[in-house]
């Protein structure tokens, strides 16, 4: 009897001795394999990491070349340019960049920068010679055949003058991604392109270093046509205040129209506009986008003359401005910055 007990505890730590064995045979395999999952793991990482820069690459740059064959188009209104414009510029890569400290760093959004101001004066360029021509000589003399105006609006016509007007309006658009990323990761200020030619065109007034990117602003031409921009953007600003704070040309009477159809003709020598403010009788939320598109004109009036350019503002848009009729009703703050904005336009 004690042998069979004998036999089978033997018996049983043999048992034991094989489950403990297969046991460390099995830990030591999901160890290898949890060791290969993870190598693969990092594989598939890297590949993504990228994959990723590359499709953003492409993305982006097929986006813009869409958006800005819109822009270009004269079958397409104001309007649209517009739209278009605005994607175009959300669509640069450094709008999409993610600061996530591997594929991009805080070197990279720099070299973004480069590549964004670069490839946009390259475009420019062809617009900016089908407005002035092939040569300088005539920007150089200050001839401007091609004087643009955002009074003109026919898109067959004045084509390109609408696309560099677009162009210039909503260079402060920035992609809704830059902005959550900067309040929810945080570490970089939010940069759209106008801020990038407004920084550019203040460090050379300064004198101050400029980056890479910077010098292509500042280089040339670009720089005439960084100029040119703002001018655009701040004639449009003020186009759009006045269209909606104002009555319609049809209101008018005869004598009015008459005078002026005259000031026009006559590129400002005789008659005059005389149109009624429409401001203090406007909802809420239209006087809020006229005094938006008023702090726009105001902010780049202010660049412009901080580098020393003379400011070129409509003159059809100054003469509306300066005979325009105004209520003096300071009975809310809209009123009240309505009024000073026209006191500081008719000042210039």
């Amino acid at each position: 009897m004690k042998r069979a007990i004998v036999t089978l505890v033997s018996l049983s730590a043999l048992v034991s001795c094989s489950k403990v064995k297969k046991m460390e045979n099995l830990t030591e395999d999901m160890s290898n394999t949890t060791q290969k999952m993870s190598h693969t793991t990092n594989q598939m990482n890297a590949t993504t990491n990228n994959m990723y820069p590359q499709i953003r690459t492409k993305e982006s740059h097929d986006t813009r070349n869409k958006m800005m064959q819109i822009v270009l188009s004269d079958n397409q209104s104001l309007g649209d340019k517009i739209a278009a414009a605005s994607a175009f510029y959300q669509s640069f890569e450094y709008q999409l960049w993610t600061n996530n400290g591997t594929y991009d760093t805080k070197e990279v959004r720099e070299k973004l920068f480069y590549d964004a101001v670069n490839e946009y004066f390259m475009k420019l360029a062809s617009i900016w010679d089908h407005i002035y021509g092939q040569s300088n000589l005539a920007i150089l003399l200050n001839l401007d055949p091609n004087e643009m105006s955002p009074i003109d609006t026919d898109a067959k016509e004045y084509n390109y003058e609408m696309a560099f007007y677009a162009l210039s309006i909503v260079m402060h658009m920035n992609n809704h991604h830059q902005k959550h990323l900067v309040k929810t990761i945080g570490g970089f200020e939010e940069v759209s392109f106008y801020d990038l030619l407004r920084n550019a065109l203040i460090k050379e007034q300064e004198g101050r270093e400029l980056k890479d990117y910077e010098h292509i602003v500042n280089a040339g031409q670009n720089r005439d046509i960084a100029i040119a921009l703002l001018q655009a953007r701040m004639n449009m600003m003020l186009a759009l205040a006045v269209k909606n704070s104002t009555g319609e040309l049809k209101e008018l009477t005869l004598a009015q129209k008459l005078r002026a159809f005259s000031f026009k003709l006559s590129n400002g020598a005789f008659g005059t506009f005389q149109m009624k403010s429409t401001f203090n009788g406007g909802n809420e939320s239209t006087k809020r986008d006229v005094l938006e598109k008023l702090d726009g004109f105001a902010k780049t009036k202010n660049l412009l003359e901080s580098i020393n350019e003379p400011l070129k503002i409509d003159p059809v848009l100054k003469n509306i401005i300066d005979n325009l009729s105004i209520e003096d009703d300071l009975s809310n703050k809209a009123n009240q910055e309505f009024i000073s904005y026209i006191e500081m336009i008719r000042s210039l």
